[in-house]
């Protein structure tokens, strides 16, 4: 599926493309993230079972209070992801940026401009 290509992408760039670059660092952990993530939410509602004894068929549709505290829990952190894995692109591209222009600059001061 398209979800197990974009988790492939994203552990090569972080553990093969981007090793030496100081944005990997971050890149490291939200690769982690997306591995776990991929790997948990789809066995989210059978965690939630054993964690918590629920079963909707046999106590119905109204949740308990911890069972609908954890799932919302799941959610932000999903949210979270999204939200971080948009900053530190946003963060790396600032980054290679300022990167960029003082090379820039280095090679004005060198050649006299």
């Amino acid at each position: 599926s398209i979800v197990f290509v974009a988790l492939l992408w994203v552990l090569y760039a972080a553990f093969v493309l981007d090793v030496r670059r100081k944005c990997s660092q971050p890149l490291h952990f939200y690769a982690g993230a997306s591995l776990f993530l991929v790997i948990y939410a789809p066995y989210h509602a059978q965690a939630r079972s054993y964690l918590f004894q629920y079963s909707r068929e046999r106590d119905g549709p109204v949740r308990p209070r911890q069972v609908r505290m954890y799932d919302q829990l799941f959610h932000t952190i999903c949210l979270l992801y999204v939200y971080g894995g948009v900053t530190l692109m946003q963060s790396c591209n600032d980054y290679h940026d300022q990167e960029e222009g003082m090379v820039l600059e280095e090679t004005e001061k060198e050649v006299g401009l």
